[in-house]
């Protein structure tokens, strides 16, 4: 379309970067071809969805919508590029992901906190029945989650993979302590890294397994 060479970069703020003469083409097309113009600009969510077919997801462009389980470990993966991964999954990709691995990559408790509103009770990956990520978390993004979680947040979650993160006892204990309170009603197995006696007893008696690396 027209459009798209008018303004390749096909995001709606980059129209305070374009050059006057541009922006009255631009306004030009929109009332002459208001559809052809609204069309064009509704197509950002196809150009985010997309960056999910490149690295370092490297996904096939006939998965972006059937894909169950997704195997993200190990592609050094960082908090941007967690940034995008949500982007997409936000405006429709991987509606039907039921288990999604993030762990061992470079993603902090920033990188996570983007990814936390799709987690959300009835948002885009709430569905999620297994969920790993790591391996930059701390006790900080462990309390955030545990908070989201007190809200409803993963009701289906069966497995919860945190191994391998900078997280301690203490960490661990926020979740715990979600759990015991409602949260995650679903879950079966935490693996984490060596708990001590105190943590292990306490998961025990929120009816929590742990499984260990």
């Amino acid at each position: 379309p027209l459009t798209r060479q008018v303004f390749p970069c096909q995001q709606n703020e980059c129209l305070k970067e374009v050059p006057q003469p541009m922006r009255d083409m631009y306004d030009r097309l929109a009332e002459e071809y208001p559809a052809l113009v609204k069309e064009t600009f509704a197509e950002d969510s196809d150009f985010e969805i997309m960056a999910l077919t490149k690295p370092p997801f490297n996904l096939k462009e006939s998965d972006l919508f059937t894909k169950t389980v997704l195997v993200l470990m190990s592609r050094n993966i960082d908090d941007a590029a967690l940034v995008l991964f949500a982007k997409a999954v936000s405006r429709g990709a991987l509606p039907s992901l039921k288990q999604l691995f993030l762990d061992d990559n470079q993603i902090s408790d920033d990188g996570f906190a983007t990814l936390m509103p799709l987690l959300n009770k009835d948002d885009k990956l709430s569905g999620l029945t297994e969920f790993g990520i790591g391996s930059g978390i701390t006790d900080k993004g462990m309390k955030e989650f545990a908070d989201i979680l007190s809200s409803g947040a993963l009701p289906q979650l069966l497995e919860l993979w945190l191994q391998r993160n900078n997280i301690s006892d203490r960490g661990v204990f926020a979740l715990a302590d979600a759990v015991g309170k409602g949260a995650l009603p679903a879950l079966a197995m935490l693996w984490i890294d060596s708990p001590s006696a105190e943590l292990t007893a306490y998961c025990s008696s929120k009816s929590i397994k742990l499984n260990c690396f």
